[in-house]
């Protein structure tokens, strides 16, 4: 019995031993992880760069925002379709009144008139009607189709406006150029609202930095936005290749037809792209009340 008791004793030195040396290792581990860049970020698991900026003394800056922006797949395509899409819209922008001077001289101050109020009525009314059917098809079609109907709306209206926009330019009267430039110009203005709503989901509740391990999602809506606004000043040089083609000897409405065409069709051709990538395995629909579809990640934790 007293070899028993002291093989015992004997026994509880090597058990402490073990579990102490379990407890060092975790803690080596957990201070290797502190030492990484944004480890304690990721120990902690801080959703807020003030936070993270308190806690590690380390800050989250503005490049930091944008690549963590372009490592989701979804807004990194959708980033690529917008600019296809921008680019379209300034190249009829600013060559639609040349053409129209040209091929209708005698109906330009018509076409003035009427321009100016298709901009004001058009333009407005197709914001505003783009968002309503996106919250009409998320509203009533199936969880699977909900989200990407925000990204379905602004495909179709790109897709029509290759048609259109081609019988814009060759059409043998003023009368059908202007009905087909009016009724153009009201869907293809539909993908703006879609588009932004789409882009600022899909923002706000992002995967954490791989660098960082924080989601900063307040920098990530302002970054999101701007740079959606900066892209205006990339598709600036987009009627340039209009210009190219004219140099080349293309005439007006041939060169102004397929450099839009092809913009609009690679726009349609991303909006796909981008309803597709919503189908990823990480990303998955739920439902705050019957009207509401919310992106989270699969295996995460929501946020409210």
């Amino acid at each position: 019995a007293g070899g028993g008791l002291r093989g015992g004793r004997g026994e509880v030195p090597r058990r402490t031993s073990s579990v102490r040396g379990v407890v060092e290792e975790g803690a080596a581990k957990e201070r290797a992880v502190e030492q990484q860049p944004g480890g304690a970020a990721k120990k902690e698991g801080f959703e807020t760069v003030a936070e993270y900026h308190r806690r590690t003394g380390r800050s989250v800056s503005f490049l930091d925002s944008v690549r963590h922006l372009m490592a989701i797949p979804s807004v990194a395509l959708l980033y690529a379709t917008v600019v296809a899409r921008q680019c379209a819209g300034s190249t009829i922008a600013v060559w639609r009144t040349v053409f129209f001077l040209q091929y209708y001289p005698a109906q330009f101050a018509s076409f003035a008139v009427i321009n100016a109020f298709g901009v004001l009525v058009f333009g407005v009314g197709a914001s505003f009607l783009g968002g309503l059917l996106a919250d009409l098809i998320a509203r009533r079609a199936p969880p699977a189709v909900a989200f990407r109907a925000k990204a379905i709306v602004p495909m179709v209206g790109c897709a029509l406006s290759v048609p259109l926009w081609a019988a814009t330019m060759a059409a043998p009267t003023y009368g059908a150029a202007i009905a087909c430039y009016l009724v153009l110009y009201f869907v293809a203005e539909c993908w703006m609202g879609p588009t932004i709503t789409l882009l600022l989901d899909l923002v706000a509740h992002p995967p954490a930095d791989s660098r960082t391990g924080v989601t900063p999602r307040e920098s990530l809506l302002g970054t999101a936005n701007g740079l959606f606004n900066a892209i205006n000043v990339v598709s600036i040089l987009a009627p340039l290749g209009v210009a190219s083609l004219l140099r080349a000897g293309v005439s007006l409405s041939v060169g102004l037809s397929s450099v839009v065409c092809v913009l609009m069709t690679m726009a349609t051709v991303g909006f796909f792209l981008v309803a597709k990538s919503l189908e990823m395995p990480h990303l998955r629909l739920s439902h705050h009340g019957p009207h509401s579809q919310r992106l989270r990640p699969v295996g995460g934790v929501e946020r409210s």
